[in-house]
């Protein structure tokens, strides 16, 4: 497994893909502008699979930001590569 960690984000590598695990607690614009972009260049590297993304420490996530991550999802999925939300907490499942 390759590992790598910012202070935004923690991504492994599996056998099925990717889970990336986000850090911080709230995503504002920017942060979300820059997962998307980090997503979207993680699954480049991937052949295929599931790239799974924990939320589990978001506390705060607009539904621009949302949309931006559905977005991804949207492309990813073109490449096949499947988009996967985990880890949702009651805070942001309220604003999906």
């Amino acid at each position: 497994m390759v590992s790598q960690r910012s202070r935004l984000l923690e991504a492994v590598m599996t056998r099925a893909g990717a889970r990336v695990t986000v850090y911080e607690t709230h995503l504002d614009a920017a942060r979300a502008w820059t997962l998307a972009d980090y997503l979207l260049d993680l699954a480049g590297r991937l052949p295929g699979g599931r790239l799974e993304v924990d939320l589990g420490n978001v506390r705060d996530l607009g539904p621009g930001d949302l949309g931006t991550l559905t977005a991804v999802g949207r492309r990813l999925r073109t490449g096949g590569v499947q988009l996967a939300l985990v880890g949702v907490t009651g805070e942001v499942s309220e604003a999906v």
